[in-house]
């Protein structure tokens, strides 16, 4: 049988256990006390248990002064604690705020909130609502017609009349007749500025064939001086010189372009390279009949003097103020020129060899009037889908001019595409604090870097050819409506429509930049500007909240 245990001596094992434990105030009880050495002595003497006496009960349950102190600190310390993550929790959002107030309240206009979807029964500008506004003799309305493309787009049957209105060619208000003259004139103005690249560009090419000739007749760059063309001083006057258009090169002279040359008829026939004298001197008419009386030059022959071919090499003499450093750019320009146009869109069934040239005829155009900006690779990229709304030069090149007067700031020597990928940033931060946390772990990748391309070009290579034109409507029409930096917020719906394969499968920015370019032209361009339009309510919310 087991033994029995007296209650008494198992209070005190009890006892003893909670000793045993060391509990902080124990260890302040001195060991040596009589009430302890006379309690031990009994116990070890006679064998028997005393019991504890109340006041043995007490002291132990009473911490000492230490241990209060103790507890006292660490309450405190979780007091200060709680008060520090409450400051800090409101210190971040006061930086939240100051985010929203400095850099995102200037995004989006002020006022009403933009409603993520219509308001209106008009969901996209439809062809028949259209009709309703241009039966008159004037589109007017604009409010409405901007919202209806905000949310929806343009019907594809009227985008030829619509974005002419959108790039800011036609006014709203103009007349019909008034319409005409406009492009009347700009027709007129654009032949004009294609048959001067297109005089420059002959010459070229005729120095680039006697060039060739030289080398081939005497083995070097340069033939014997005796044999160079000869030098036809005509003066130019002073009144023709005011009226030339000053084509600026960046750090080249001051000094401008002449719209027409002087040249030499060269005989091909002679491989000796001897001159012929020139002909007499007829008057050179140009497509402004102003320059008719100002201007002589050597006729080249009776064939277009814009098409020679190399059998017709000629040399000419510029002006002695002529800047050489001039022609070379205007070359270099068309050279690049030359190389994107045949690269771009290859595959897309428009441009076919006819409609490439049109495209290149853009191009050189709007470069030789802005030849201070030159061609940069991509601007082909923004005439393409222009060209393929309106099939038409001289509406193409006055549309793509407007247009650039904005994009032009995306490309080397602009800052836009500083400022398009700091907003990036802010709304990231503001909008997805756990997607900025993401790229922030993983390489502080927070630069955005990887939407360098989609902010360039509005998002032409992202998008399939028809989505291209529903995000370019939209991003034009959400300049009326609601915010000037339209694409920042399609920037993050970009985003935001795989923003659950990014975090979960915590991508570095190869890997983003890689999974982007293999989804180019694979996007639901209606869910981005969906998200988009959006994250715009989002915002417009959060600063009146504020």
């Amino acid at each position: 049988m087991h033994e029995l245990i007296d209650p008494r001596r198992l209070s005190l094992l009890s006892f003893e256990s909670i000793r045993s434990l060391r509990l902080p105030w124990s260890s302040s009880v001195p060991t040596d006390s009589p009430t302890h050495s006379s309690h031990a002595s009994h116990t070890s003497n006679t064998g028997s248990y005393d019991p504890p006496t109340q006041s043995h009960i007490e002291q132990a349950k009473k911490p000492p002064l230490q241990t209060r102190d103790s507890l006292q600190r660490l309450c405190t310390t979780m007091k200060l604690q709680i008060v520090s993550r409450a400051f800090y929790g409101w210190l971040a959002h006061c930086r939240h705020l100051k985010t929203v107030r400095e850099h995102l309240s200037g995004l989006v206009y002020n006022g009403e909130a933009t409603l993520p979807t219509p308001p209106h029964n008009n969901k996209y500008l439809s062809t028949k609502f259209w009709k309703s506004l241009s039966d008159s003799d004037m589109v007017s309305r604009q409010s409405e017609i901007y919202s209806s493309i905000y949310y929806g787009g343009v019907s594809p049957q009227i985008r030829k009349q619509v974005w002419p209105y959108l790039l800011d060619h036609y006014k709203f208000g103009m007349s019909k007749e008034d319409k005409k003259k406009l492009d009347a004139t700009s027709a007129n103005l654009y032949e004009k500025t294609k048959f001067d690249w297109q005089s420059v560009e002959s010459v070229l090419q005729q120095r680039e064939a006697l060039l060739k000739a030289n080398i081939k007749a005497y083995g070097n760059l340069r033939p014997p001086h005796d044999l160079l063309p000869p030098t036809l001083d005509l003066p130019i006057p002073d009144n023709f010189r005011k009226r030339l258009i000053d084509r600026q090169v960046s750090n080249l002279s001051n000094e401008v372009f002449l719209d027409s040359v002087i040249v030499a008829e060269i005989n091909t026939n002679n491989v000796s390279g001897t001159v012929k004298p020139p002909p007499p001197l007829t008057k050179w008419h140009t497509v402004d009949s102003n320059y008719h009386e100002d201007f002589c030059a050597v006729k080249v022959s009776s064939r277009n003097p814009l098409r020679s071919s190399s059998a017709d090499a000629v040399d000419g003499k510029l002006d002695p103020n002529y800047n050489e450093k001039i022609l070379e750019e205007v070359k270099l320009n068309l050279h690049r020129i030359d190389k994107d146009v045949h690269r771009c869109d290859r595959n897309y069934w428009y441009f076919t060899e006819n409609n490439l040239k049109k495209l290149r005829n853009v191009m050189c155009t709007y470069v030789w009037k802005n030849l201070d900006v030159g061609y940069i690779q991509g601007m082909c990229d923004l005439v393409a889908p222009l060209l393929v709304i309106f099939d038409d030069e001289s509406l193409t090149y006055s549309c793509f001019c407007n247009l650039m007067k904005k994009m032009v700031e995306n490309f080397p020597g602009g800052t836009a595409m500083d400022n398009h990928l700091a907003n990036m940033r802010s709304l990231v931060m503001v909008l997805d604090p756990e997607l900025y946390d993401l790229l922030h772990l993983n390489g502080d990748y927070t630069h955005f870097f990887f939407c360098y391309r989609w902010l360039l070009l509005d998002f032409k290579r992202e998008m399939c050819y028809e989505d291209v034109f529903l995000v370019w409507e939209s991003i034009w029409a959400a300049k009326h409506v609601c915010s000037d930096n339209y694409v920042a917020f399609i920037g993050l719906a970009m985003m935001e429509a795989y923003r659950d394969i990014l975090i979960d499968n915590a991508m570095e920015m190869v890997e983003i930049i890689k999974f982007f370019n293999e989804m180019a032209e694979k996007h639901n361009a209606r869910e981005v500007l969906s998200i988009a339009r959006d994250l715009v309510f989002r915002l417009q919310t959060l600063i009146e909240n504020k």
